[in-house]
């Protein structure tokens, strides 16, 4: 326990670097010890509390109107828009813009929460990144809505991004140890289905999803190792929006399915509706008509997306609606 004289230090040290703005070596001959020793000082005052050190995006009218017309065009919550400076074409940017705001928003977001499934992709990946250390409350369980692909991209390792994202916030997890896609030929061992079986009553009990969305699948190959070539034919001239959670959705809410071959490791897309927050995070041109399909379909009811992309919905918002797109 640290006791209160130390404790008087810390924050006398705390003021005097960060409100009254000293150096740390003027603070140091004031208090006759080393700066070296201020230094660890200033580290623990943050580490205890004493230092709530916050960085956040500036508020922007424009981005604002911008989100709140989004908001109502799709028929969501909330809606989140990121500040994208050029790069409107550059998906690295655009991933890059989203996963920085997603990462200041979810703390306010994810308050009263118990069990929070994540999703992966690129946008999740970079996301986890982001995160600031929270304590948000050490109840919070978060558990992935996917299994794990291929050996290489980290994006598509889940339990990556559950694991990174429940250690910043200092919360628990649970990770999936088995494939999103297996073929029938081989069937889960007992101890997989009894992790499955846990991991179903994790879903059962969601009351957050947190999800990437993919483009549709006609530029080619899937991005899942585990499926053939023949099925990702298939997939690319099966008309699907977009996918989430490996799920190709079309925009009349049908579903590709890999049943006749695959099992599937995923939280079933039809269910989010039940989950009571969803939150998206897609942008870019490709992704337009996913994220209106998402919306319709019910599957999302939280976006964040970043300026350009928002641009393409609050264009038809003045227009006068979607049905264009």
């Amino acid at each position: 326990m640290t006791k209160k004289p130390e404790l008087t230090l810390l924050y006398s040290i705390a003021r005097s670097y960060y409100v009254d703005k000293l150096s740390q070596s003027q603070i140091a001959e004031m208090e006759n010890i080393s700066r070296s020793q201020i230094s660890r000082l200033l580290a623990r005052a943050e580490a205890l509390g004493i230092v709530k050190i916050t960085v956040e995006l500036p508020e922007d009218p424009d981005l604002s109107e911008m989100a709140e017309s989004v908001t109502k065009l799709l028929g969501l919550r909330e809606v989140i828009v990121a500040p994208l400076a050029g790069g409107a074409d550059d998906p690295d940017a655009i991933s890059e813009a989203i996963a920085v705001a997603a990462a200041q928003y979810l703390p306010r977001a994810l308050k009263h929460t118990k069990t929070v499934g994540l999703g992966w992709g690129k946008t999740m990946y970079n996301m986890s990144l982001r995160l600031s250390y929270r304590n948000l409350g050490d109840e919070r369980m978060y558990v992935p809505l996917v299994g794990m692909s291929g050996t290489s991209n980290p994006c598509l390792q889940i339990n990556t991004i559950v694991d990174r994202v429940a250690e910043r916030h200092r919360a628990r997890s649970y990770f999936v140890s088995v494939p999103a896609f297996r073929e029938l030929s081989s069937p889960f061992s007992d101890i997989e289905e009894q992790r499955m079986a846990t991991l179903e009553k994790y879903w059962s009990h969601l009351d957050t999803a947190i999800i990437g969305l993919g483009g549709p699948p006609q530029g080619g190959g899937l991005f899942v190792d585990e499926i053939s070539e023949r099925y990702s034919s298939e997939v690319a001239i099966s008309g699907a929006a977009g996918d989430i959670l490996s799920y190709f959705f079309r925009s009349d809410g049908s579903i590709y399915h890999f049943g006749h071959a695959y099992r599937q490791v995923a939280f079933d897309i039809r269910r989010l509706h039940r989950v009571r927050k969803v939150i998206c995070l897609a942008g870019g041109s490709d992704k337009v008509d996913g994220i209106l399909a998402a919306s319709r379909l019910g599957y999302i009811n939280t976006l964040v997306t970043d300026s350009a992309t928002a641009k393409i919905f609050y264009d038809k918002f003045r227009e006068g609606g979607v049905d264009g797109l």
